[in-house]
C-alpha cells in the first residue's frame, strides 16, 4: 500500500485534535 505512512500521520493528527 502506497502512502500508508502519510495516511497514518493524518489520522494521528485527527485523533490528537
Amino acid at each position: 500500500m502506497e502512502g500508508s505512512a502519510e495516511e497514518s500521520k493524518e489520522m494521528r493528527y485527527y485523533m490528537l485534535q
